[in-house]
């Protein structure tokens, strides 16, 4: 039995179950975006109903850009892949965007695409019996989401893998199409989860992430 269900005000049983925070990108206003936000949800929580399905397009009218519900699908799934909640649709970009190298790109493993008029989602199922709700806040640059609900009935702890690709070489006789060659990335998260005896009682891969090569290309 979840004990939970039989307390009258559960609001007393909550507390922060996970913190996702992720800096806001160059190409995003973070002013904006947490103005929009509040317009939204004005009681400063976004709540995900028991057995639900939450959608990004569904749940985040049409304000918000392409580049922004991307953005805050990526905080979802980073703050998701935490909890039991299962990601049900997603999208990604399957190359390193060029702001960043391959040394310093922030969204391994938590990399989201939704585009509005082509139908490109992220949406999660809450297939437990709790309502959680999504606390936001923009500070020091950051978007900070927090769930806040029951607490977990098993621990969960995730683990992110990387293996490296090495890139092809090819040759050209045109030194304008010279290039350097960039490795590709298998990303894969996992997720365990252990009871309340620290006894590991399943494990997951719940993410999997490629970014193929790029080519070296010299001249012959």
């Amino acid at each position: 039995k979840n004990l939970n269900q039989y307390v009258l005000n559960q609001e007393n049983l909550f507390e922060i179950i996970v913190i996702s925070s992720i800096e806001v990108p160059s190409n995003i206003n973070g002013a904006n975006l947490i103005a929009k936000l509040d317009a939204m949800y004005p009681e400063g929580n976004i709540p995900i109903g028991t057995r639900s399905t939450f959608s990004v397009l569904q749940r985040f009218d049409g304000t918000f850009t392409n580049t922004e519900l991307s953005f805050l699908g990526t905080l979802l799934l980073d703050m998701v892949s935490q909890t039991h909640m299962t990601v049900f649709d997603r999208n990604y970009l399957p190359q390193i965007d060029s702001r960043y190298t391959i040394n310093d790109f922030p969204n391994f493993g938590r990399n989201v695409l939704v585009h509005r008029s082509q139908q490109l989602d992220f949406s999660f199922e809450n297939n437990s019996l709790e309502t959680y709700y999504i606390d936001f806040e923009l500070t020091g640059g950051f978007l900070i989401f927090r769930l806040v609900g029951a607490p977990l009935l098993n621990d969960v702890v995730v683990t992110k893998h990387l293996t490296y690709v090495d890139y092809p070489t090819q040759s050209t006789s045109n030194p304008a199409l010279v290039q350097d060659g960039v490795q590709g990335v298998i990303v894969q998260v996992v997720r365990h989860i252990y009871n309340l005896n620290g006894e590991k009682i399943r494990e997951v891969t719940i993410i999997t992430e490629y970014y193929p090569p790029v080519a070296e290309i010299i001249l012959s």
